[in-house]
């Protein structure tokens, strides 16, 4: 599974991407919301987690900049920023999950990982049936 990490805080982004490595993950890094627009919209990603308060482009204008992009990659946002509104502005804004600061690793774990699964569970494959040498695609009829 492949991971964006978009985090400002050295110490935060050691200690996540060792646990998601540990996790068997691969992760990219992004320190700033500019440079995690630009690899969230020209990378293949499972799921993107980022931090709202980054410079150049916050959290929340990073999410919106993602989704009017179409992309629909699932985006959890890890924040010190607490309480109801917060997360109501950043869930409106099109992120899929929030989770404040601090938090344990396992939980966030079990966040991404139920983030993907659902990402997964919605690529459908083409619907193909075989039998002997007959090949039918049931999609395009052929």
């Amino acid at each position: 599974m492949k991971i964006l990490l978009i985090e400002d805080e050295i110490k935060a982004v050691e200690t996540l991407k060792k646990g998601f490595v540990e996790n068997q993950f691969q992760v990219d890094v992004a320190y700033d919301g500019e440079v995690g627009f630009n690899l969230a919209t020209s990378a293949e990603y499972d799921v993107i987690v980022s931090d709202v308060v980054i410079p150049k482009l916050n959290g929340f204008d990073l999410v919106r900049k993602i989704r009017d992009t179409g992309n629909s990659i699932p985006i959890l946002l890890l924040t010190a920023l607490i309480g109801t509104d917060n997360t109501v502005v950043g869930l409106d804004c099109g992120a899929d999950d929030y989770l404040t600061k601090p938090f344990e690793f396992k939980e966030l774990m079990a966040r991404v990982k139920a983030l993907a699964r659902r990402s997964q569970s919605g690529k459908r494959q083409p619907a193909v049936l075989t039998y002997a040498d007959i090949i039918m695609d049931v999609d395009s009829k052929k």
